[in-house]
């Protein structure tokens, strides 16, 4: 059994010596235990005096636990890079949950401004129309009443059509072909026939406009032009636009009756302050809304960079 002791000893310590890798992760303390472990291989000669196969023991020894210490480190990076690849899988579905998540109160957004500056501004400029031809038809200006009435009938079709394509999803189709200055002067017009409201226009656009830039900003100038004629009480409109390298500056002010504290501190129900504050982050630029001196209000747009919004309460 002497033989057999040894053999036992030179498969038992190496073994311990590999395990320890897996139970201490301090090189320090497992340096320490291959040591001690080595140093009790070596009392079992010395008490047992077999002094002749201590070098050749000694050799395998090393041997041994080498080969154990380096299976049993494989071994334990293998389970480590499996623990991170679960790991890994699992932040990724929950970041795949979470952009599905925002991919729908994006989506949610995106309707909401759709069916706001379609449906929404569509049926409030019809509205405005049809106050006008009641004001006209009571002061028996039927001529003028029947004229705005022809103006209301093409703003109900182009409405409609509107509403079409944002459902249809095709309005990048549609905004390749649109003259963006000539779309301005067509909203003023349909805007000033409505309201009786003189607007004055100070436009320069010099190159292109990006298709994003056309499609939102037209949105947002509907949208003031609509809260001034909702709100503003106002007489006169002066509108400034400078559009250059892809940059935008726009202005709208009034003579109306401006907002006040209460009505800038709250965003509730203002669905149009909303939509032109989610339009303008989309651009990437700045948005400013305070009362203009000594009435009215104005608004200021800015695409050139990234200000946040920030304005008198809001």
């Amino acid at each position: 059994m002497d033989q057999a002791t040894f053999m036992l000893l030179l498969g038992m310590y190496p073994v311990l010596t590999g395990q320890s890798v897996g139970v201490y992760f301090q090189r320090i303390k497992m340096v320490m235990l291959s040591v001690f472990y080595y140093v009790l291989f070596l009392s079992t000669f010395f008490i047992m005096g077999q002094f002749e196969l201590l070098i050749l023991m000694s050799i395998l020894y090393v041997m041994m636990t080498v080969i154990f210490v380096s299976f049993a480190d494989l071994f334990l990076k293998q389970v480590h890079a499996r623990k991170c690849t679960q790991t890994f899988l699992e932040d990724l579905e929950r970041a795949h949950r979470k952009v599905e998540e925002l991919t729908l109160a994006n989506e949610r957004q995106r309707m909401a401004r759709d069916l706001h500056d379609t449906l929404a501004q569509g049926l409030a400029g019809i509205i405005m129309q049809l106050d006008a031809v009641d004001a006209h038809l009571t002061k028996g200006n039927s001529k003028r009443a029947q004229e705005i009435v022809q103006h209301s009938m093409i703003h109900a079709k182009k409405t409609l059509s509107g509403a079409r394509l944002a459902i249809d999803n095709l309005r990048s189709k549609t905004f390749a072909t649109v003259d963006f200055s000539d779309a301005i002067r067509d909203e003023i017009e349909r805007f000033q026939n409505a309201t009786g409201i003189q607007v004055f226009l100070d436009m320069s656009i010099n190159g292109s406009i990006p298709k994003l830039m056309m499609e939102h900003g037209l949105y947002i100038i509907g949208e003031c032009l609509t809260n001034v004629a909702r709100h503003a009480e106002a007489s006169h409109v002066w509108m400034y636009i400078r559009i250059e390298a892809e940059i935008m500056n726009l202005e709208i002010k009034d003579d109306g009756k401006g907002m006040t504290s209460n009505q800038k501190g709250s965003m509730s129900g203002h669905y149009g302050l909303i939509g032109i504050k989610e339009r303008v982050r989309i651009l990437g630029g700045s948005f400013i809304i305070t009362n203009n001196i000594p009435r009215g209000t104005l608004i200021k747009i800015d695409t050139s960079d990234e200000k946040g919004e920030s304005s008198d309460g809001i």
